[in-house]
């Protein structure tokens, strides 16, 4: 059998295939060691500015978990969409 990946994303008005270093990718990112409990609020750096990044469901949902570490800290964990080709970075405060 010829068996080919390929790679892509539709939605209802176009469909394309990607290269590999172009598809998008649900990562969790994980923050430990906070001191503090609380709604956290999560910043991704645009151009040279910091700017809110919405982390709620289209549902309304929260869209981060807390947990409770041994040592007493905070865990905090939410999920963004990442593309290989263009690195994100964020600032997440807490507590």
């Amino acid at each position: 059998a010829n068996v080919r990946d390929f790679p892509g994303y539709a939605t209802a008005e176009y469909t394309s295939y990607k290269r590999y270093w172009e598809r998008d990718y649900n990562v969790t990112l994980r923050l430990e060691g906070f001191s503090g409990f609380g709604r956290p609020k999560i910043y991704e750096k645009v151009g040279e500015e910091w700017v809110e990044y919405t982390f709620a469901s289209t549902l309304g949902y929260d869209g981060y978990t807390v947990t409770y570490a041994p040592d007493g800290t905070f865990t905090y964990g939410f999920t963004v969409t990442m593309t290989e080709a263009r690195p994100r970075t964020f600032r997440v405060e807490a507590g």
